[in-house]
């Protein structure tokens, strides 16, 4: 059995119910999906209940500090499903499987969800799984309707 190891406290965040955590040593704490960074930046992402993203940067598991301020993106209206950081940790990629097309990129630099895509006439559906290739240059998304759409991520 794992014990818990530190806790986080935010005011910010409520409803938890989808976590992303990348780390710059490769490590993957229990029950917890971790990505590979390079060694400046360390995030954990947060998806709630309402389609709020909260991602923290400069994250360190092993800190004894326990409450710290997100950076907030409230760009989904619905639970988010599934997050996934962009190899470089440049991307935080968050979606849900509760309304058609919700399907997200924010750049974590900034924090802002980026406007040019998905478009309206991108064929996205209903997006039940998504994450990007090893180099973050491509981006996959599975739907509902058992198809896996595949895209070019470019800068």
């Amino acid at each position: 059995m794992h014990r818990c190891k530190q806790q986080l406290f935010s005011n910010e965040v409520t409803n938890a119910v989808t976590v992303a955590l990348s780390s710059n040593n490769g490590k993957s704490p229990p029950l917890l999906h971790a990505f590979l960074l390079n060694a400046e930046k360390d995030l954990l992402a947060v998806g709630t209940t309402n389609g709020t993203a909260a991602y923290y940067t400069r994250w360190q598991g092993d800190t004894t500090e326990t409450s710290i301020t997100p950076s907030i993106n409230t760009s989904l209206n619905t639970g988010i499903d599934c997050m996934h950081f962009s190899h470089d940790g440049k991307m935080l990629l968050i979606s849900s499987s509760k309304s058609k097309d919700a399907l997200r990129i924010i750049d974590t630099s900034t924090g802002y969800t980026i406007s040019n895509w998905p478009t309206s006439t991108t064929p996205l559906g209903y997006v039940f799984s998504s994450d990007f290739n090893r180099e973050s240059t491509e981006l996959v998304v599975g739907n509902a309707r058992g198809r896996a759409l595949l895209f070019a991520v470019t800068s």
